[in-house]
């Protein structure tokens, strides 16, 4: 009933004296246009969303694939015990990486790179990914992706791959 009597009193005299200022040709363009506009601007609310969404998703399969490629170059090093010729330089060349290093499954203090050494993750995806033993890739906020690969190799003592460092890109 309220809304009924709102269009009838307050909404529609403002259509009939649009109609007596102008030709009511030009009333349906500009009620035409503003329909087009208000279509246009209620779809572009899902379009935002799966664009961001899609972004996302790739920028996450970037940050794993650097994480692989860092994983993947250490680990010679590594298996031969020469931590001193670790290196993350691979990964922080690259475009939108903000920190990399790579930590020690043994003792989890950070190998690489050297400004870090001796310290311990402080990233909370890094604690929750490490417990599953593989690659895991996480949204941390709105702008910032983590990704973390295992560095596994052949373990004569225990005869099976295991792992002894992960590779972490931020």
């Amino acid at each position: 009933k309220f809304v009924q009597n709102y269009l009838e009193d307050v909404v529609l005299p403002g259509v009939y004296k649009l109609a007596e200022w102008t030709e009511f040709k030009w009333v349906l363009v500009m009620f035409m246009g503003a329909f087009i506009i208000f279509v246009t601007s209620l779809s572009s609310i899902p379009l935002m969303r799966i664009l961001k969404a899609s972004i996302e998703k790739e920028s996450q399969r970037r940050a794993l694939t650097i994480a692989r490629t860092l994983a993947k170059v250490n680990q010679v090093p590594l298996m031969e015990g020469q931590e001193a010729n670790v290196s993350v330089d691979l990964a922080n060349r690259e475009p939108g990486v903000s920190k990399s290093y790579i930590f020690s499954n043994v003792d989890n203090m950070i190998i690489a790179p050297a400004s870090m050494s001796g310290r311990y993750p402080n990233e909370k995806f890094v604690h929750t990914a490490r417990k599953e033993g593989q690659e895991a890739v996480e949204q941390i906020d709105s702008s910032t992706i983590g990704a973390l690969v295992p560095i596994e190799f052949y373990n004569p003592q225990t005869g099976s791959q295991s792992i002894s460092a992960y590779a972490v890109v931020v």
